[in-house]
């Protein structure tokens, strides 16, 4: 019998429509450097860990935003927020346009990705809010698709812009393009409830977030979500962002050829976000994290190993197909920690952006001083940790399917 969707879903789906396109236009922006950093090093005479920083600097901004983007949501809406959180953006792609020194543009990444971390975060919250659990993750691989797609963009992007009008020019048109979809979104029409009075004052808010944290932090299964982002991000969700970097020094591929491979990363997380809903009804969620794994260890270890680019971009589809795998699961399991979700979630990517910092750090270290080789090892193996983690916590009667 065919089964019409109600008024309400109808409504949700053309709103998520729109709202996908911020998370879009987010993911886009955050992988936008990734092919830029051989460029950022001969322009700016730096090496490969010294150009990583505009990856920490954006990934520290990202997540120092979690820190309030909760309570920014509660108290102007989650849509609102995410049209404000649009505009930093545009300002921040704009100073990284006119940056002539490198603190500069480092300071033009931070405001983008302090902007940018509350719109993803709060679209999530938004699903959760609005789309019953049994529903949420297939909404959820809708809005993967989105982010997937402006990775997979950004990465090849990136490079081939910068080949065709210049990395300043790049930035300017990402500056617009954050213009047009925070106009775009606009549109939308919330009937949000809004939590905070309106005569809170900042420290009355702010004082509000920090006993909501607390509150967050003395759940054990909250810290163990809280813990499982942080060693995900530390150790493979940003671990490909060095591939660039990585064909640029062991096999001499340019920049614009390198950005390409890598954006079949993305292309393997797309082809995961699309085929979501199957592979929940064919596969127990257990199995599917361990699929996820063996592909990560696969991938991860043959991009340390391979001499041949076309071999690469095989790789890549595997690795960002396993990663999105266990990385959606995870991602479900961070909208139950919390009854008020926008502190949950912006905990939780918190949490992930701290560890992506630290990784974007470590990396550069390791490639200067040690090997490009290694970065992906060590990924193959935290692979192995992460899945671990969330396997034992699905062992404690949590959400394991929606």
């Amino acid at each position: 019998m065919h089964m019409t969707a109600s008024p309400e879903d109808e409504e949700i789906d053309r709103a998520l429509r729109v709202i996908v396109l911020a998370g879009f236009i987010s993911m886009y922006s955050m992988r936008f450097c990734d092919a830029m950093l051989p460029e950022f090093s001969q322009i700016f005479h730096l090496t490969t860990g010294q150009a990583a920083q505009a990856l920490s600097w954006y990934a520290m901004g990202y997540g120092l935003m979690q820190l309030v983007s909760g309570g920014l949501a509660e108290r102007l809406g989650k849509v609102a927020t995410v049209r404000w959180c649009l505009l930093g953006c545009a300002v921040g792609a704009l100073i990284c346009g006119f940056a002539y020194r490198f603190e500069m543009l480092l300071f033009g990444r931070f405001l983008t990705g302090f902007s940018s971390g509350g719109i993803i975060p709060m679209i999530i919250a938004w699903l959760g809010d609005n789309v019953p659990t049994h529903q949420r993750q297939a909404r959820l691989a809708t809005l993967m698709s989105a982010t997937v797609m402006g990775t997979m963009t950004g990465q090849w992007s990136g490079g081939l812009i910068v080949a065709w009008v210049g990395w300043h020019n790049a930035f300017y048109i990402l500056s617009f393009l954050f213009l047009l979809i925070a106009w775009r979104l606009q549109k939308i029409p919330t009937a949000e409830k809004i939590n905070a009075e309106a005569t809170d004052t900042f420290w009355t808010l702010s004082l509000a977030h920090v006993h909501r944290v607390r509150f967050l932090l003395r759940d054990a299964r909250a810290r163990w979500v809280l813990m499982l982002g942080l060693v995900e991000g530390l150790l493979t969700y940003s671990t490909i962002a060095f591939l660039p970097t990585h064909l640029h020094l062991s096999i001499g591929l340019s920049v614009a050829v390198a950005g390409g491979v890598l954006a079949f990363y993305s292309v393997g997380g797309f082809l995961y976000a699309r085929n979501a809903r199957r592979l929940l009804a064919l596969f127990e969620p257990q199995q599917l994290i361990w699929i996820g794994t063996a592909l990560q260890i696969v991938g991860f270890m043959g991009i340390a190993f391979s001499s041949l680019w076309q071999l690469d971009i095989l790789l890549c589809l595997l690795t960002g197909f396993g990663l999105l795998t266990v990385h959606n699961a995870i991602q479900l399991q961070a909208t139950e920690i919390s009854t008020q979700r926008g502190i949950g979630v912006s905990m939780f990517v918190l949490m992930i952006f701290l560890g992506q910092t630290l990784n974007a750090w470590l990396g550069g270290q390791i490639i200067d001083y040690v090997s490009s080789q290694w970065v992906f090892c060590i990924a193959a193996v935290g692979s192995v940790l992460v899945s671990w983690m969330l396997l034992t916590h699905l062992k404690k009667d949590v959400v394991t399917n929606p």
